[in-house]
This record gives C-alpha cells, sequence and structure tokens, in this order.
C-alpha cells in the first residue's frame, strides 16, 4: 500500500514538471512527497490540465517561473539587464479569458515625448512584434509536433521494456521486496513516462502556443493609445 501511495506521488510530481525530484522520489519518498505538493510548473502536463487560463495558480505558476528565470538572467547578464515590457504585456493578455470590446494599448509616456509620428512609429513596433511572434509561435508548434513523433517510436519501445521487466519482477518466486519496488514501482513509471512524453507533446505541449498565438492576434488587432500630460494620441491597427 505504502509503495502504491509513493507511485501516485512520483506520478504526480512528474506531471507538474518536477522530474528529478520525482526520479529522487522512487528511491526516496520525501523527495516525490515535496514534488507533489510543489505548485506545477506553467508548461507542464499538470499546469495544462489542472490550472486554467487566468485562475490564482495559473498566475501564481507564471509568476514563480518568471522570477526564476530573471534570476537566471542576472546571475549570466549583471544585475543591470532589463526585462521587455512587451512580454509583461502578453503575460497580460494570457491571462485574460476574453478581450474586451473596446479595450486599448496604452503606453505611457513622459511629458514632451508624444507627437503623432512617435505614436505611430510605437503602434507599428508593437504590430510588427506581434506579426514575428505569430509566425515564430507557429513555426515552434511545428518543432513541438515532429519531436512528438520522433520521440513515439522511442517512448513505445521504453514502455515495452518496462512493462517486461514489471512482469518479470512481480512473479510469484521474486521476492517481496523487489515484487513491491520494482515490480510495482520503478518498472511501471518508467513504462508510463515512456508513452507519456511522446504522447503529450503530441496532444498537449501545443496548447499553450495555441493560446499565445490567439493572445497576439488580439494584441495585433487593437488600437495603441499613446498617453502623455498633453492630449491623448492614438493610432489604429493597421488594415
Amino acid at each position: 500500500m505504502t509503495i502504491a501511495i509513493n507511485g501516485c506521488l512520483v506520478v504526480i510530481a512528474i506531471l507538474k514538471g518536477r522530474l528529478w525530484l520525482g526520479i529522487l522520489g522512487v528511491l526516496i519518498p520525501l523527495f516525490a512527497l515535496v514534488g507533489a505538493v510543489r505548485l506545477g510548473k506553467p508548461d507542464s502536463p499538470w499546469a495544462r490540465w489542472r490550472y486554467s487560463a487566468g485562475s490564482r495558480k495559473a498566475r501564481r505558476a507564471a509568476e514563480r517561473a518568471r522570477r526564476h528565470e530573471l534570476r537566471w538572467v542576472r546571475r549570466k547578464h549583471g544585475p543591470g539587464r532589463l526585462t521587455s515590457g512587451i512580454d509583461e504585456l502578453v503575460d497580460q493578455f494570457l491571462a485574460q479569458k476574453k478581450v474586451r470590446r473596446r479595450q486599448r494599448i496604452v503606453l505611457e509616456l513622459p511629458s514632451n515625448d508624444g507627437s503623432a509620428e512617435l505614436a505611430e512609429t510605437m503602434g507599428a513596433a508593437i504590430h510588427r512584434y506581434c506579426a514575428l511572434e505569430i509566425d515564430r509561435t507557429r513555426q515552434e508548434g511545428a518543432v513541438i509536433w515532429r519531436q512528438g513523433t520522433s520521440s513515439l517510436l522511442s517512448g513505445c519501445v521504453l514502455f515495452v521494456v518496462g512493462v517486461v521487466l514489471s512482469y518479470f519482477f512481480t512473479r510469484p518466486d521474486a521476492p517481496e521486496f523487489w515484487q513491491e519496488l520494482l515490480g510495482n514501482g520503478v518498472f511501471l513509471v518508467v513504462a508510463w513516462v515512456g508513452l507519456w512524453y511522446p504522447l503529450d507533446l503530441l496532444f498537449m505541449a501545443r496548447k499553450p502556443l495555441k493560446r499565445k498565438m490567439q493572445a497576439l492576434t488580439d494584441m495585433q488587432a487593437l488600437q495603441v493609445l499613446v498617453r502623455t500630460r498633453t492630449p491623448d494620441i492614438s493610432v489604429a491597427p493597421p488594415a
């Protein structure tokens, strides 16, 4: 019974993107417990299945991943490196379930820095960024699909090997300890993980990319408003 509970915790930890905690949890159950109770990574299968768009857990997972990435960026490039504001704008659109009818993109500039030419330039830059990101996201989705199809064969082999080894260690003449640890534990997890990775790539991993493409498309269609202390200057989306 204890082995079965630990196996469930290992699976949950792996689903949450805590791969190493799940692997270590096979031998030391405490690691599996830590991985199972922690918040799932935003790109993990658990987050895609359990955290709805715009929910509190989804925002917490994205914010935690952003802080982790920022720490690594600072270590690599130094504390003076800045995060692009356009990325935060995309995250805001991703957190929204639906774009409101009269929603606009508002850019605030210091006094006397606004002009019709600057507003038009910034609006065109945002629309161009959206177009490039949509193309890049579409290419990324194609790469994920190719990875899924190419890893499906090796995943099936790993699944068969895991099932065979699990059957071998669950025979009546095998010691009970090894039956529980390897037969009903490790090798079943190995078999499951072998198929989980390619199937997740083929059917689940591209869903966040589709959401991002929709958010970028919505951004591209919105009006850009440059706001200063002088009257606002607006730029309509390109036809």
